[in-house]
């Protein structure tokens, strides 16, 4: 049982982890978007943008097949 509560407790840090990691990047941009000047957004910001949304995609869908991979051991 206490190998069962571990077990789980790992797979919900990998995905807190993944997430963190897929949504920072994104948030940091938007953030010094609102604070940087313009000329920021247009070479940076406009340029990494769609690349972090791309990560974020492809950390949603690995999420996704981690939460089902787990699902069943996850309701036990």
């Amino acid at each position: 049982r206490a190998n069962d509560a571990a077990r789980t407790t790992r797979m919900l840090i990998g995905i807190a982890c993944l997430t963190l990691i897929s949504e920072l990047p994104q948030g940091l941009l938007n953030i010094a978007n609102s604070f940087l000047s313009i000329t920021f957004k247009v070479f940076i910001s406009d340029k990494t943008g769609p690349l972090f949304a791309l990560i974020q995609v492809i950390a949603t869908t690995c999420n996704l097949l981690v939460y089902l991979a787990m699902s069943s051991k996850f309701r036990e």
